[in-house]
C-alpha cells in the first residue's frame, strides 16, 4: 500500500511527500480532519485514509529527536 506524508496545506490542496516525489491532492479527496504531518494511505479502492498509528509513531520520533537536539548540556 502506498503511503505519503502531508507536507503542508495550501488553499484547497494538500502538498504530499511520496517516496520519490511531491504531489498535490485536492482537499476534497482527503479526510476532513487531515493535518500537516499526517501519514496517509492510498487504498486499493482509490480512497485515502489517515494512518493514525504511523502518524503517531512519526510524531513521537520527531518529538524525541527535537528533545535530544535542544537538550541542555
Amino acid at each position: 500500500m502506498k503511503k505519503g506524508i502531508i507536507d503542508r496545506i495550501e488553499e484547497d490542496v494538500a502538498v504530499v511527500e511520496l517516496e520519490n516525489k511531491i504531489i498535490n491532492i485536492p482537499l476534497s479527496k482527503l479526510p476532513k480532519e487531515i493535518n500537516t504531518g499526517d501519514v496517509i494511505q492510498f487504498l486499493e479502492d482509490n480512497t485515502i485514509v489517515i494512518d493514525d498509528q504511523a502518524t503517531n509513531e512519526r510524531r513521537e520520533r520527531i518529538k524525541k529527536l527535537m528533545n535530544e537536539l535542544f537538550e541542555e548540556s
